[in-house]
């Protein structure tokens, strides 16, 4: 599993801290804004079911496909989430 799906599904469970909710939408934003619409389907279907393992499984293949995976700054801003 990528640096950044780990760093995505961990926020999740903790968006109840502000830092880490506006650290997440700063993310979400980003891959919204640079990514096809297949990446942030799959974000939005782990935001629905955080717990589920297919979710996580399709993000991880959008983030490939899209090439997200390899995107440095993504890996950053993912990094600034913290360990979850």
């Amino acid at each position: 599993m990528s640096p950044i799906a780990v760093a995505i599904a961990g926020a999740l469970g903790r968006l109840d801290e502000e830092n880490i909710k506006q650290l997440y939408t700063a993310l979400k934003k980003d891959i919204e804004s640079r990514y096809d619409a297949n990446l942030a389907q799959a974000l939005a279907n782990l935001e629905q079911n955080p717990n589920s393992e297919p979710s996580l499984e399709e993000l991880e293949d959008e983030l490939i496909v899209s090439g997200a995976r390899k995107d440095k700054a993504l890996r950053t801003l993912a990094r600034t989430l913290g360990p979850n």
